[in-house]
């Protein structure tokens, strides 16, 4: 009986797992096939697409989108369990069971190639092989020379496989290559979206809206409401349920024009579509901050927080608002786990500074309970970093002997006429 019990829950197991597994639209990195002059210089077939899928992972992160996207995983990482005594394993039930459903499993091989007879580290190419529902696609990245025009080093390398990674991602999923480039302020994103959008995709709706946020934020407002519109049209057409983000994008679109009222309109609107996305609260709290209502900001902005927890802009501007108030308690708590939060605002001190000093505190007593936090932030200050950051980190540094004052004199003057430049801006915007 126990013997059967084990049997039981090991099958009831594996039934989950497999489960789980036809579930996901996963896509496997299989390894790279390589030249011998690589694998002489130490590389591998596996670690080479490990390399491969970590820029693959990383472009999907910072693509910092909340669309569906392909799981991807290493050849290597994927669950394996044989049944005893059967011949047979989860892999490969699971692969026979997806052909008979017809359930999508796409698998990316492919090797690196010399195309001279030296073998030179210009002309070796890698070429891609995306095995899909569609067949086999072929998907050339370029030679070394032609992607970097350099010998082969980690930097280069990195700079490699990123162009192969983002050439995988135009393939794929397109949406995710333009949005990458989008948000981490490359070229490329918005000649991407519209191609998808002229191509029909089935993910035109985002493409829309992602060139309406780009067009937004250049204040080509006509081009932007102009894409916006049909990023909301396209939802409706295409059946998209629940697709809020065009319609919130307007209404920042309208706040940054200072029509408030039109503005919380499209939020109302956009919150009926989908009452669960978080971003829309937020930026019906800015608007409300904006028009001082701060009472209602608030309420918006704790929202955003409930839904997403790790917003640490919502908490801030949670602070900011019942300090307006002059909950002096509540702003304080809401400064403090704002500041705990592993990303934090680079206005957060200097803000959190004026109320503080606005209470009645003494500055150097500030600084001195900041000491560790601002230490913190000082590791990481950046020269782009504008005035207000600046300025708390100058006085921190003439306050605490550990920093280098004349560094941080030196930074404010030598940015001060870009800083003053991005705070300019600032005022014109939440």
């Amino acid at each position: 009986m126990l013997i059967n019990g084990t049997v039981v829950a090991l099958i009831l197991a594996m039934m989950l797992v497999l489960i789980q597994d036809l579930r996901r639209d996963s896509v496997v990195m299989e390894a790279i096939t390589l030249p011998k002059v690589l694998i002489n210089r130490g590389f591998t077939p596996v670690g080479t697409s490990h390399w491969l899928n970590h820029h693959v992972l990383a472009i999907s992160d910072l693509a910092a989108t909340t669309k569906s996207q392909n799981s991807f995983q290493d050849q290597d990482s994927e669950i394996e369990i044989d049944v005893p005594g059967a011949g047979i394993s989860l892999r490969s039930i699971s692969k026979a069971l997806r052909a008979v459903l017809g359930i999508k499993q796409t698998r990316v091989a492919g090797e690196i190639i010399c195309t001279d007879d030296i073998c030179s580290d210009a002309n070796m190419e890698m070429r891609l092989r995306v095995y899909d529902k569609e067949g086999i696609k072929i998907i050339p990245v370029g030679t070394f020379g032609d992607v970097l025009a350099a010998n082969l080093n980690d930097d280069d390398l990195d700079l490699y496989f990123e162009t192969a990674a983002l050439k995988l991602f135009e393939y794929l999923d397109p949406y995710i290559a333009a949005a990458y480039l989008f948000q981490t302020k490359k070229s490329g994103g918005r000649e991407r979206a519209v191609n998808m959008v002229k191509a029909n995709h089935p993910d035109r709706a985002w493409a829309a809206n992602l060139i309406g946020l780009m067009d937004m934020r250049n204040e080509e407002f006509e081009s932007s409401d102009y894409w916006l519109e049909r990023a909301i049209e396209f939802s409706e057409n295409d059946d998209i349920a629940g697709f809020a983000r065009p319609i919130a994008t307007f209404g920042y679109s309208l706040h940054r024009r200072h029509l408030w009222d039109e503005a919380l309109e499209k939020y109302d609107i956009a919150i009926k579509v989908d009452p669960t996305y978080p971003n829309v609260y937020f930026l019906k709290g800015l608007t409300l901050f904006r028009m001082k209502k701060f009472l209602q900001a608030k309420n918006e902005f704790q929202t955003s927080s409930e839904i997403d927890p790790a917003s640490v802009r919502s908490f801030h501007m949670w602070a900011r608002s019942a300090a307006a108030l002059g909950s002096k308690k509540e702003a304080e708590k809401m400064f403090q786990k704002t500041a705990a939060m592993k990303q934090v605002d680079m206005q957060l001190y200097p803000q959190w500074y004026n109320f503080r000093e606005g209470l009645g505190e003494n500055g150097d007593d500030i600084m001195k309970s900041w000491e560790i936090n601002l230490g913190i932030v000082a590791k990481d200050l950046l020269p782009e970093e504008c005035m207000p950051l600046l300025v708390l980190m100058a006085r921190f540094a003439k306050f605490n002997q550990k920093c280098d004052w004349p560094y941080y004199q030196g930074e404010l003057l030598e940015h001060k006429e870009f800083c003053e430049s991005e705070m300019l801006n600032e005022k014109s915007a939440p």
